[in-house]
Protein backbone atom coordinates (compact mmCIF):
# COMPACT_ATOMS: atom_id res chain seq x y z
CA UNK A 1 0.00 0.00 0.00
CA UNK A 2 1.58 3.46 -0.84
CA UNK A 3 1.94 6.30 1.64
CA UNK A 4 -1.08 8.11 0.15
CA UNK A 5 -2.94 5.17 0.35
CA UNK A 6 -2.22 4.20 4.29
CA UNK A 7 -3.08 8.17 4.92
CA UNK A 8 -6.56 7.75 3.77
CA UNK A 9 -6.90 4.53 5.70
CA UNK A 10 -5.98 6.16 8.78
CA UNK A 11 -8.16 9.19 7.87
CA UNK A 12 -11.00 6.83 7.41
CA UNK A 13 -10.10 5.20 10.52
CA UNK A 14 -9.45 7.68 12.37
CA UNK A 15 -13.05 9.29 11.75
CA UNK A 16 -14.74 6.03 11.91
CA UNK A 17 -13.50 5.24 15.61
CA UNK A 18 -14.49 8.62 17.23
CA UNK A 19 -17.87 8.75 15.48
CA UNK A 20 -20.17 6.43 13.35
CA UNK A 21 -19.06 6.12 9.94
CA UNK A 22 -20.80 8.98 7.89
CA UNK A 23 -20.33 6.35 4.88
CA UNK A 24 -22.67 3.58 5.87
CA UNK A 25 -25.09 5.65 8.10
CA UNK A 26 -28.69 5.96 6.61
CA UNK A 27 -30.38 7.60 9.53
CA UNK A 28 -29.42 9.46 12.41
CA UNK A 29 -27.94 6.31 15.38
CA UNK A 30 -29.84 6.00 18.61
CA UNK A 31 -27.50 7.61 20.82
CA UNK A 32 -27.20 8.31 24.93
CA UNK A 33 -25.30 11.60 24.61
CA UNK A 34 -22.93 11.83 28.17
CA UNK A 35 -24.59 15.38 28.53
CA UNK A 36 -27.67 16.49 30.42
CA UNK A 37 -30.06 17.86 28.25
CA UNK A 38 -33.23 20.19 30.07
CA UNK A 39 -35.87 22.26 28.42
CA UNK A 40 -36.67 21.75 25.07
CA UNK A 41 -38.76 23.43 21.98
CA UNK A 42 -39.94 22.43 18.86
CA UNK A 43 -40.25 25.24 15.64
CA UNK A 44 -43.01 24.01 12.68
CA UNK A 45 -41.00 23.93 9.28
CA UNK A 46 -42.52 23.38 5.61
CA UNK A 47 -41.32 20.13 5.12
CA UNK A 48 -40.85 19.11 8.81
CA UNK A 49 -39.91 20.35 12.70
CA UNK A 50 -36.95 21.86 14.28
CA UNK A 51 -36.19 20.39 17.84
CA UNK A 52 -33.89 22.73 20.21
CA UNK A 53 -32.57 21.56 23.21
CA UNK A 54 -30.35 22.95 25.99
CA UNK A 55 -27.86 20.88 27.00
CA UNK A 56 -25.12 21.47 30.02
CA UNK A 57 -26.05 24.77 28.92
CA UNK A 58 -25.57 25.12 25.72
CA UNK A 59 -28.70 25.26 23.08
CA UNK A 60 -28.15 22.43 20.39
CA UNK A 61 -30.85 21.82 17.58
CA UNK A 62 -32.26 18.65 14.90
CA UNK A 63 -33.91 18.79 11.99
CA UNK A 64 -36.43 16.39 10.62
CA UNK A 65 -39.00 15.15 8.59
CA UNK A 66 -41.55 14.80 11.81
CA UNK A 67 -41.38 15.37 15.49
CA UNK A 68 -39.41 11.81 16.09
CA UNK A 69 -36.62 11.98 13.61
CA UNK A 70 -36.25 15.78 14.26
CA UNK A 71 -35.65 14.65 17.78
CA UNK A 72 -33.44 11.88 16.98
CA UNK A 73 -31.50 14.78 14.86
CA UNK A 74 -30.76 16.90 18.22
CA UNK A 75 -30.05 13.89 20.06
CA UNK A 76 -27.39 12.69 18.19
CA UNK A 77 -26.24 16.77 17.50
CA UNK A 78 -25.68 16.70 21.39
CA UNK A 79 -23.25 13.50 21.84
CA UNK A 80 -21.18 15.92 19.97
CA UNK A 81 -20.71 18.70 22.86
CA UNK A 82 -18.62 15.18 24.30
CA UNK A 83 -16.09 16.55 22.24
CA UNK A 84 -16.48 20.76 22.91
CA UNK A 85 -18.63 21.21 19.65
CA UNK A 86 -22.53 22.80 19.60
CA UNK A 87 -24.59 23.23 16.62
CA UNK A 88 -27.70 25.00 16.22
CA UNK A 89 -30.23 25.57 13.50
CA UNK A 90 -29.99 28.57 11.29
CA UNK A 91 -31.84 27.84 8.58
CA UNK A 92 -33.45 25.96 5.53
CA UNK A 93 -34.66 26.41 1.99
CA UNK A 94 -36.46 24.48 -0.51
CA UNK A 95 -38.76 21.96 -0.63
CA UNK A 96 -39.56 18.32 -1.80
CA UNK A 97 -36.59 16.94 -3.96
CA UNK A 98 -33.95 19.08 -2.15
CA UNK A 99 -34.15 20.80 1.07
CA UNK A 100 -31.02 22.42 2.08
CA UNK A 101 -30.47 23.20 5.65
CA UNK A 102 -27.44 25.42 7.60
CA UNK A 103 -26.20 25.39 11.23
CA UNK A 104 -23.92 27.27 13.02
CA UNK A 105 -20.90 25.24 14.67
CA UNK A 106 -18.56 26.56 17.07
CA UNK A 107 -15.81 25.01 18.88
CA UNK A 108 -13.34 26.39 21.79
CA UNK A 109 -10.77 28.50 21.14
CA UNK A 110 -7.53 27.21 22.32
CA UNK A 111 -7.44 29.99 25.31
CA UNK A 112 -10.99 28.06 26.17
CA UNK A 113 -12.96 30.88 24.94
CA UNK A 114 -15.61 30.33 22.72
CA UNK A 115 -15.15 30.19 18.79
CA UNK A 116 -16.31 31.45 15.70
CA UNK A 117 -19.89 29.83 15.13
CA UNK A 118 -19.00 28.22 11.40
CA UNK A 119 -21.94 27.33 9.29
CA UNK A 120 -21.97 23.86 8.64
CA UNK A 121 -24.66 22.89 5.74
CA UNK A 122 -26.70 19.14 4.89
CA UNK A 123 -28.91 18.44 1.57
CA UNK A 124 -31.00 16.31 1.43
CA UNK A 125 -34.54 14.99 -0.12
CA UNK A 126 -36.70 15.38 3.16
CA UNK A 127 -35.83 17.27 6.08
CA UNK A 128 -34.99 13.95 7.43
CA UNK A 129 -32.45 12.93 5.24
CA UNK A 130 -30.58 16.55 5.22
CA UNK A 131 -30.66 16.44 9.09
CA UNK A 132 -28.62 13.05 8.67
CA UNK A 133 -26.22 15.04 6.38
CA UNK A 134 -25.98 17.96 8.62
CA UNK A 135 -24.85 15.75 10.90
CA UNK A 136 -22.06 13.85 8.91
CA UNK A 137 -20.43 17.13 7.90
CA UNK A 138 -21.17 18.19 12.12
CA UNK A 139 -18.78 14.96 12.76
CA UNK A 140 -15.91 16.22 10.37
CA UNK A 141 -15.95 19.07 11.57
CA UNK A 142 -15.68 18.03 15.22
CA UNK A 143 -13.35 14.85 14.21
CA UNK A 144 -11.19 17.17 11.71
CA UNK A 145 -10.67 20.20 14.14
CA UNK A 146 -12.88 22.59 12.65
CA UNK A 147 -13.00 21.62 9.10
CA UNK A 148 -16.37 23.13 7.74
CA UNK A 149 -18.47 22.64 5.00
CA UNK A 150 -21.50 24.63 3.96
CA UNK A 151 -23.98 24.17 1.09
CA UNK A 152 -23.48 26.53 -1.59
CA UNK A 153 -25.35 25.29 -4.91
CA UNK A 154 -27.79 22.25 -5.93
CA UNK A 155 -27.92 21.38 -9.41
CA UNK A 156 -30.76 19.23 -11.23
CA UNK A 157 -28.93 17.32 -13.87
CA UNK A 158 -30.69 14.74 -16.42
CA UNK A 159 -30.44 11.51 -14.26
CA UNK A 160 -29.96 13.10 -10.59
CA UNK A 161 -28.47 15.85 -9.30
CA UNK A 162 -25.49 17.57 -8.37
CA UNK A 163 -24.26 18.87 -4.64
CA UNK A 164 -21.67 21.73 -4.38
CA UNK A 165 -20.66 22.42 -0.20
CA UNK A 166 -17.94 25.26 0.34
CA UNK A 167 -15.36 23.89 2.59
CA UNK A 168 -11.92 24.43 4.35
CA UNK A 169 -10.19 25.11 7.57
CA UNK A 170 -10.69 28.27 10.04
CA UNK A 171 -7.90 31.02 9.24
CA UNK A 172 -4.97 30.76 12.14
CA UNK A 173 -6.27 33.79 13.14
CA UNK A 174 -9.82 31.84 14.11
CA UNK A 175 -11.60 33.35 10.86
CA UNK A 176 -14.00 31.33 8.61
CA UNK A 177 -10.81 30.83 6.41
CA UNK A 178 -10.95 30.49 2.62
CA UNK A 179 -13.42 27.70 1.08
CA UNK A 180 -12.78 25.09 -1.96
CA UNK A 181 -16.16 24.01 -3.43
CA UNK A 182 -15.99 20.00 -2.98
CA UNK A 183 -18.78 18.31 -4.95
CA UNK A 184 -20.75 15.38 -5.30
CA UNK A 185 -23.48 13.46 -7.69
CA UNK A 186 -26.01 11.07 -7.00
CA UNK A 187 -29.80 9.91 -8.44
CA UNK A 188 -31.38 12.15 -5.59
CA UNK A 189 -30.14 15.08 -3.42
CA UNK A 190 -29.40 12.65 -0.34
CA UNK A 191 -27.40 10.73 -2.42
CA UNK A 192 -25.63 13.48 -4.22
CA UNK A 193 -24.82 15.34 -0.47
CA UNK A 194 -23.78 12.17 0.84
CA UNK A 195 -21.54 11.60 -1.83
CA UNK A 196 -20.27 15.30 -1.54
CA UNK A 197 -19.68 13.98 2.03
CA UNK A 198 -17.10 11.61 0.64
CA UNK A 199 -15.27 14.01 -1.18
CA UNK A 200 -14.99 16.45 1.94
CA UNK A 201 -13.17 13.32 4.07
CA UNK A 202 -10.30 13.58 1.87
CA UNK A 203 -10.15 16.96 1.75
CA UNK A 204 -10.06 17.54 5.24
CA UNK A 205 -7.96 14.20 5.26
CA UNK A 206 -5.12 14.99 3.10
CA UNK A 207 -6.62 18.19 1.34
CA UNK A 208 -7.81 17.04 -1.89
CA UNK A 209 -10.42 19.09 -3.20
CA UNK A 210 -12.57 17.29 -5.65
CA UNK A 211 -15.17 18.92 -7.89
CA UNK A 212 -17.76 17.25 -10.24
CA UNK A 213 -16.73 18.53 -14.10
CA UNK A 214 -19.23 16.63 -16.20
CA UNK A 215 -21.84 14.02 -16.40
CA UNK A 216 -23.60 11.88 -18.86
CA UNK A 217 -24.42 8.74 -20.69
CA UNK A 218 -21.70 6.80 -22.10
CA UNK A 219 -23.61 3.71 -24.07
CA UNK A 220 -26.17 2.06 -21.08
CA UNK A 221 -23.76 3.61 -18.40
CA UNK A 222 -23.63 6.69 -16.48
CA UNK A 223 -20.36 8.31 -16.22
CA UNK A 224 -19.24 10.97 -13.92
CA UNK A 225 -15.35 12.92 -14.49
CA UNK A 226 -14.27 14.57 -11.47
CA UNK A 227 -11.58 16.52 -10.77
CA UNK A 228 -9.39 16.07 -7.97
CA UNK A 229 -6.72 18.75 -7.31
CA UNK A 230 -5.37 18.84 -10.66
CA UNK A 231 -5.95 15.23 -11.36
CA UNK A 232 -8.61 13.56 -12.95
CA UNK A 233 -10.81 10.56 -12.36
CA UNK A 234 -13.91 8.69 -14.06
CA UNK A 235 -16.37 6.93 -12.63
CA UNK A 236 -19.26 4.34 -14.07
CA UNK A 237 -22.70 2.87 -13.17
CA UNK A 238 -25.78 2.18 -14.26
CA UNK A 239 -26.82 5.46 -12.16
CA UNK A 240 -25.61 8.73 -11.13
CA UNK A 241 -25.34 7.19 -7.41
CA UNK A 242 -23.25 4.24 -8.16
CA UNK A 243 -21.00 6.50 -10.93
CA UNK A 244 -20.08 8.63 -8.10
CA UNK A 245 -19.47 6.07 -5.74
CA UNK A 246 -17.33 4.81 -8.00
CA UNK A 247 -15.26 8.00 -8.84
CA UNK A 248 -15.12 8.40 -5.09
CA UNK A 249 -13.39 5.16 -4.72
CA UNK A 250 -11.21 6.67 -7.25
CA UNK A 251 -10.14 9.79 -5.99
CA UNK A 252 -9.92 7.57 -2.44
CA UNK A 253 -7.10 5.61 -4.47
CA UNK A 254 -4.92 7.98 -6.62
Amino acid sequence: MSQLKQTVSIASLCLATLFASPFTMAANPIVTPQVTCGSASSQVLQGGFVVSLTCDGKRISGIGTTMDTATSNANAIASLLQYDVRCSYSSYSGGPGAFVVSFGCSRPNSDGTTGRSSHVGGVGTTLTDAGNNIFGFAQLYAASNGYRCDSSETKVIPGGYITNFGCGYPSTSGGTGRASTIGGIGSTATDAAQNTLGFAELGASIDRKCSIVSAGIVGAAFEVRVSCSGRSVTGYGSTLTSAGRDALLQAQSL
